[in-house]
């Protein structure tokens, strides 16, 4: 049997984890991601922000998705955030 995906953690706000992020978010799925730091969520936030903005000013999709898109989007520090989510994607820059 096939299980529903309603919620997605991502562990990583970087470019791989924004990506990621934005891809289930775009297709209505509701996204948690992980970060160490308050300030590194933010960033990464911000540019996926940046990202679905531009896309909207470009007229891929009206701009009022913008806001509904980064709705789906909750940014946390607490991996206790992932206990409900369906499935969960590590994304983690590695040096």
């Amino acid at each position: 049997p096939r299980r529903k995906i309603e919620k997605v953690g991502v562990i990583g706000a970087g470019t791989m984890g924004g990506g990621i992020s934005m891809n289930f978010a775009t297709a209505g799925i509701s996204v948690t991601i992980l970060e160490r730091q308050q300030e590194a969520l933010d960033r990464g936030l911000s540019v996926v922000r940046g990202h679905y903005q531009r896309s909207a000013d470009k007229g891929r999709f009206p701009v009022e998705e913008v806001d509904e898109r980064m709705g789906r989007l909750n940014g946390t520090l607490t991996m206790e955030d992932f206990a409900d989510c369906d499935l969960i994607i590590e994304a983690v820059f590695e040096d």
